[in-house]
C-alpha cells in the first residue's frame, strides 16, 4: 500500500484514495501555514504527487520554538483530522463496510499513520526540522548533525519497512539518506573548494598571462576539482587561454580537461587559433539565437581578432531592447574596452535599455 493506497484497486477506491490524500496533504499544509501567519509571515503552499511544501520567511526575531511550532503544526492537523475520523467510527459503532469502510482506512492511515512516521527524527521530515533545532551548537552545525542522525534513524525506517512490505515507505527513506548524505558531505566539499581557490586564481592568471606550465597548472587543479565543478573551471580556463590569444593552450584545455562545455565555446577557440578568420559566422548565428553576457563577450573577441569589433554595435542594436540585458551590453563594451577602442565601448553601452 502507498498511504493507504490498495494495489487491488477499484475505480471508487482510487477516486477515494485520490480525494483523500488530496485532502490530507493540503490540511497538512495548511497547518504548516496557519502556525507561520501566527508569526506574521504570508506563507505559499505548493502541491505535487506524494506531498506539499509550504513556503514561509521567518521573521528576524524568530526563535527555535517558533521554527518548531510551525514544523509540528502540519502533522498535529493531520492528527487532528485523523482523531475527529476515529471519533466518527466510534459513534458510528465501527468502519461500516465496503467504500465507506476504506475512506475510514485510508483517512486514519494517511492522517495518523504517516502523520507519526512524519514525526521521526529524519531530515526533510518535520520530525527532522524538530531535531534540527532542538541540537545544540550554530545553525549550520545543528543542521549537519540533524542530517547524521537522519541517516540513521532512516537506516532503521528502511529495514522495518522492507521487512513489513511497506515499499513505498522504505523507497522514502532511501531518498531521505541520499539527501542527507549530500548534506554531510556539503560542508567538506566546501572546504575543499575553498582550500583550492587560491590555486584556481593562480592557474586562470598563468593562462591570461601565456605563462609557462599554465597549462600543466591548469591541468593539476582541474584534476583535484569534485566533478561536479570541473565543468565550470574548465569553462573559466578555455575561455581564459582562448581570450587571452592562446588558442593552441584553449584547443588542448578544450580536449584534455573534464566536463562539458557550450557548443559556442568551441566556435570561441576556432576564432582564436584562426584570428577570427573562422569560428565567427558561428558565433554571429548563436549570439542571435541567445544574446547573453557570455556569448556578447565572445562574439565581440572574434570581432576584435578579426580586426572588425566595430560591427559588434550593429550585432547588439539588432538585439531587441527587451532582450538587451544590462549584462549584455557591458560585456560587449568590456572587451572594446580590453581591445582600447573606446569609441566603440561608447556606442555600445549607449544601447544598453534603462
Amino acid at each position: 500500500m502507498i498511504l493507504g493506497f490498495d494495489q487491488n484497486a477499484t475505480v471508487s477506491t482510487v477516486a477515494i484514495w485520490t480525494a483523500v490524500a488530496g485532502v490530507s496533504i493540503l490540511w497538512h499544509e495548511l497547518g504548516h501555514a496557519f502556525a507561520a501567519r501566527r508569526l506574521g509571515s504570508e506563507p505559499t503552499i505548493d502541491l505535487y504527487s506524494f506531498g506539499g511544501l509550504t513556503h514561509w520567511q521567518p521573521s528576524v526575531d524568530a526563535t527555535r520554538w517558533h521554527l518548531i511550532s510551525v514544523a509540528l503544526a502540519g502533522p498535529v492537523a493531520g492528527m487532528v483530522l485523523g482523531g475527529l475520523v476515529a471519533a466518527g467510527t466510534v459513534v458510528a459503532g465501527g468502519f461500516g463496510s465496503g467504500d465507506v469502510r476504506y475512506f475510514v482506512v485510508v483517512m486514519l492511515w494517511i492522517n495518523l499513520g504517516w502523520g507519526l512516521v512524519n514525526l521521526l527524527p529524519v531530515l526533510p521530515l518535520d520530525g527532522g526540522h524538530v531535531m534540527a533545532e532542538l541540537l545544540p551548537g550554530t545553525r549550520e552545525q545543528r543542521w549537519r548533525r540533524a542530517a547524521i542522525v537522519s541517516i540513521a534513524t532512516g537506516v532503521v525506517a528502511v529495514v522495518v519497512l522492507a521487512v513489513a512490505g511497506i515499499w513505498f515507505g522504505a523507497f522514502v527513506f532511501v531518498w531521505a539518506i541520499a539527501t542527507n548524505l549530500s548534506a554531510v558531505r556539503a560542508p567538506a566539499q566546501a572546504a575543499k573548494l575553498e582550500a583550492l581557490s587560491g590555486e584556481i586564481r593562480d592557474s586562470l592568471v598563468g593562462l591570461s598571462q601565456k605563462a609557462d606550465g599554465a597549462q600543466e597548472r591548469a591541468m593539476a587543479v582541474s584534476a583535484k576539482l569534485p566533478s561536479g565543478r570541473q565543468a565550470s573551471y574548465k569553462l573559466a580556463a578555455v575561455e581564459t587561454a582562448a581570450v587571452s590569444g592562446h588558442g593552441p593552450v584553449a584547443r588542448r584545455l578544450l580536449e584534455q580537461l573534464p566536463g562539458q562545455v557550450p557548443p559556442a565555446v568551441y566556435a570561441l577557440v576556432v576564432a582564436s587559433e584562426t584570428f577570427g578568420q573562422r569560428g565567427l559566422d558561428e558565433l554571429e548565428e548563436i549570439f542571435h539565437r541567445s544574446p547573453d553576457h557570455f556569448h556578447a563577450r565572445w562574439l565581440a573577441f572574434a570581432l576584435h581578432v578579426a580586426g572588425r569589433i566595430d560591427e559588434m554595435v550593429g550585432h547588439l542594436h539588432r538585439v531587441p531592447a527587451p532582450e538587451r540585458k544590462g549584462a549584455t551590453v557591458e560585456a560587449a563594451a568590456a572587451i572594446a574596452d580590453w581591445a582600447e577602442v573606446p569609441e566603440v565601448a561608447a556606442q555600445l553601452r549607449s544601447l544598453a535599455v534603462v
